[in-house]
């Protein structure tokens, strides 16, 4: 299914819209469960806040465009990966967006790691 996955650097009022939809991609959210051991109660679990939620993208840079990949693509990998370098190591809190789904977080970029093939 086409989704658009976009990341949105609100301040700047910038829009990075990734070129081909992926395969698959991850979204976890999570909570800390503080666990005490009472005598002659057992276990007790108490909520101890949300943890920061994570994602996981592996995307496809194509440097020709294909019919796949979705309007407005640019055939540059370097377009995508110099935004997304830059907003890297700036820091910037970012929107993530993927288009039909209830993904809408803000987000820091952790790491970049990127190759190629043919």
């Amino acid at each position: 299914m086409r989704r658009i996955l976009s990341l949105l650097d609100e301040t700047a009022g910038a829009e990075l819209i990734f070129p081909v939809t992926p395969s698959s991609y991850t979204w976890e959210e999570g909570a800390r469960i503080e666990t005490i051991s009472l005598d002659q109660v057992g276990d007790i679990h108490l909520f101890g806040g949300k943890t920061l939620a994570s994602a996981t993208l592996e995307l496809l840079l194509p440097a020709t465009l294909y019919s796949f990949c979705n309007p407005g693509a640019l055939a540059d990998p370097e377009h995508y990966l110099k935004r997304l370098g830059s907003w890297l190591r700036e820091g910037r809190v970012l929107r993530w967006l993927v288009s039909g789904t209830g993904v809408n977080a803000q987000v820091l970029l952790e790491s970049l790691r990127y190759g190629e093939a043919d």
